[in-house]
């Protein structure tokens, strides 16, 4: 689901749409799917790439000072490719310079600076899924809403998103005729018939046919099926197309909403993704209080779901 980027490596990838060629006669172009489908980058898939390993805390021990402009001092033993990120949080005042353990953190001006900067990680990634966007201080501020929307620290139970499901068949398929004709149905599967005998609403005359675009990675290219409303392939003999829709519009009708619907999917989940993780980040820091720097475990970082 991962799509190639120059920044990012996805491990799942199977080949890039570079290599796929659709058929001439679509008019549709290798360049015109490549650009559609390189908006978005599933986040359970990134790995990262030329940055040094780090530790739990990349950042400096506390020094025994124990002073409120502890957490200011200690934010600038940074890693070289975070000091850009923390030129722009040593400037934010939406922040508090300590706190006890076991407060509960309702937003995002009672983190730290060291905290904020323990989730950067999380903006970044979710910043660079979306790379037609700039990381203006408005995708920033959304990215601190969407963490405490409806939520603060005191809620422990967090359920990470499930891997990216499949696409349903209105996300990924356009309405452009109806059967010609009542289908025959397998006999054995009786719970697609009637009473009566007759098959069910979607497979009689007149029942909408769906259009579905697909890209195949191994050799087939595109694959293009029409369907009935329960997904089960139709032959094209069977389908009265609507007035006025020809093949050539149908593909593009159906690849255009497969694109804008799969865009969606997948920034969804990664918001998912990263608003999960960064809530149990704040979590522990609620927990443990600014005595010590923010830790973040393995688990907790995108790249390692």
């Amino acid at each position: 689901m991962g799509i190639f980027n120059s920044r990012i490596s996805p491990i799942h990838i199977q080949q890039d749409l570079s290599h796929t060629s659709p058929p001439a006669s679509l008019g549709l172009t290798t360049q015109s799917l490549r650009e559609r489908n390189t908006d978005t980058i599933d986040l359970s898939q990134r790995v990262y790439e030329n940055l040094e390993p780090e530790p739990e805390t990349d950042l400096e021990p506390e020094s025994e000072s124990g002073s409120e402009g502890a957490s200011a001092q200690r934010s600038t033993h940074v890693c070289p490719w975070k000091k850009e990120a923390y030129g722009i949080l040593l400037n934010d005042l939406n922040c508090v310079k300590s706190r006890p353990a076991n407060t509960i953190i309702r937003d995002e001006k009672e983190l730290t600076i060291d905290e904020k900067m323990a989730l950067y990680d999380l903006l970044q990634d979710w910043y660079d899924a979306r790379p037609n966007e700039q990381l203006t201080g408005a995708l920033r501020s959304r990215f601190f809403v969407l963490m405490f929307q409806n939520w603060n620290s005191s809620i422990e139970t967090i359920a990470l998103p499930d891997k990216l499901g499949g696409k349903k068949l209105q996300q990924s398929a356009v309405q452009v005729g109806t059967l010609r004709e009542d289908l025959a149905v397998t006999p054995s599967k009786s719970n697609k018939r009637d009473h009566d005998g007759r098959p069910v609403s979607r497979r009689c005359a007149g029942a909408p046919v769906w259009f579905s675009v697909q890209l195949h990675w191994e050799g087939a290219g595109i694959v293009w099926k029409w369907k009935d409303s329960s997904s089960r392939v139709v032959a094209e003999s069977a389908v009265r197309r609507n007035d006025g829709v020809t093949l050539k519009d149908a593909i593009s009708q159906a690849s255009m909403k497969t694109d804008v619907s799969g865009k969606a999917r997948i920034m969804g989940y990664n918001t998912e993704l990263v608003v999960a993780l960064a809530r149990k980040r704040i979590v522990t820091f609620s927990k443990a209080g600014t005595k010590d720097l923010p830790r973040v475990s393995v688990d907790l970082k995108a790249g390692n779901r």
